[in-house]
Parts: structure tokens; sequence; C-alpha cells
């Protein structure tokens, strides 16, 4: 049986893993087949991981956000070298597009890190605090942090933490349920989301404080992306997924999260918002 190669490519035919070369795409005919694109240039020499033409036989292996993924042949047919899933080639060029080889939950990824994360109103407390939360105010950023931090401490650890609890459940059924390219996706995730939120803490926190908010909420992001965008077709008990969506609420009204003790959220904000149900 022969095994298809793939490339994949960002959203606009670009490489998607390093260099920006234009790839000539495939098309659908009328007769209904695709014909195929040009080969691309020659490169001398190819050498795996550091220049040439790359294919791989497993496209969730090398996620990006707006990935497209194409089959295609190289030439020779014999790959020049073969590491794990993927050859390198002197050229290649792209027979057809499968957009079915990029799973759901990659699709659901992609819109949390291009649309909810964008759209979630750091530091600006536009929503109501919950009773349910330990809300620490303080003047400043720093001195709420600061504070709550100090609350907290170690008995956010281990066993007192259902953010731990949740995490180590996720990510026990996904390995088990999905596979290996699904844990490569998640690894790719995170980098990506803590890319995406890197910058939020500027100007409110000084560089200390800010890194720690930076880094809790990227892990806040990436539990609520582990369970409900990877993991949304997953048994999972409903309460480590409550828990998951009650820890990005608080980035979400616009306040900051330092932790849980035993399931109870830890929050801060530098005023006094009306609480939920007053008038």
């Amino acid at each position: 049986m022969t095994v298809l190669s793939y490339k994949v490519l960002a959203k606009d035919g670009t490489s998607a893993h390093g260099g920006q070369y234009q790839y000539t795409l495939p098309h659908f005919t009328d007769d209904g087949d695709w014909k195929p694109g040009t080969w691309t240039d020659e490169i001398d020499d190819p050498i795996i991981c550091r220049r040439g033409y790359h294919l791989t036989v497993d496209p969730m292996q090398w996620p990006v956000v707006g990935m497209r993924v194409f089959s295609a042949e190289g030439d020779p047919a014999t790959p020049v070298d073969t590491r794990e899933n993927k050859s390198v080639y002197p050229r290649v060029r792209l027979l057809a597009e499968h957009p079915d080889m990029v799973p759901e939950y990659w699709h659901n990824v992609e819109r949390f890190i291009t649309e909810d994360i964008p759209a979630v109103p750091w530091f600006q407390q536009i929503g109501t605090v919950n009773p349910a939360w330990v809300h620490i105010v303080r003047p400043t950023w720093n001195e709420a942090w600061r504070t709550a931090f100090a609350a907290t401490g170690s008995r956010m650890e281990g066993k007192n933490s259902a953010w731990a609890r949740a995490s180590d459940v996720s990510l026990g059924t996904r390995d088990s349920t999905m596979g290996e390219s699904y844990s490569v996706a998640w690894e790719k995730v995170t980098g990506m989301i803590q890319a995406a939120i890197g910058v939020a803490w500027d100007g409110h926190l000084d560089s200390s404080s800010g890194f720690e908010v930076s880094w809790a909420a990227s892990q806040d992001a990436a539990l609520f992306t582990r369970i409900q965008c990877l993991g949304y077709d997953i048994k999972i008990d409903e309460r480590h997924r409550q828990h998951a969506r009650d820890r990005w609420a608080v980035w979400q009204a616009g306040y900051g999260l330092i932790g849980d003790v035993n399931g109870i959220l830890y929050t801060y904000g530098t005023n006094e918002p009306t609480k939920e149900g007053d008038a």
C-alpha cells in the first residue's frame, strides 16, 4: 500500500515551518480532478531539518494556526533522507488539498487563539465579581497580585489544586484517546497561547509580576483549550470542564486570577466592582 506524503502550509500557501516560499497550489478542474501545482525550484544537496523541501506522513505532527494540508510528491521519488515522520527532497510538487486532514479539534484551537484570546479585556475590570471568588483589591495591580499570592502560597499546590486535578485528567484522557498527533498538537498550542497572551500585562505590572501573571493566564488558557477545544469530544468529568470555564471567565471579566485552593478561585483587582446580584 502506498503511503501518501503531505505538505503543511500556511493559510496563504507559503511555508509554515521556516522560510517564506510560495508554493504553486493544485486546483480542482471542471473534470472533477485535481491538477497538481508546478514543481518547486530545486535545492542542491538537501539535508533534513536544515535545507530542502520536507514532506510528512502525519500532518498533525506539524500543526500551525491557519494550516492547510496538501498531498505531495518528491523528485526523485526516493527521499534524500528520512527521519521519523518526515522526509526531505530536492524538489516537490503539491497534488491535491485535503481539508479533511485537519481535525475539528484543531479548528477549535484556531478559533480560540485568533478570536477568543484577542477579545479578552485584560485588566479592564468590565465584568462583575463572582461572589464565589475570594477577591482581593489593592490600589495597584502589583500590590493586588502580591497580596493574592501571599494569601494562597503553597496551598495551591498538589492535591489542593483543582487546576492540577483537571490538568492531569485532561492530559491522561487526551493521550490515551487521541494518540501521538494529538499530543504534539497540544505541545504546539502551549507556545502559541503564551505568545498571544505575553504582552497582555504590559503597562499594568512590573516585569517580575508581569511574567508571573502572563504565565498564570497562559496556563488557564491552556487548560481551557485542552479540555474545551482539543478535548471537546472526549469523555471528561463535567466538574473539570466547569473548573476550566470558571478560571477563564475571570480573565474574560478583566480581573486577575492567582489560582485556586480546593477549587475556590483567588482573584484580584484594583477597585471594588459591583458583585453579581447587587442592584
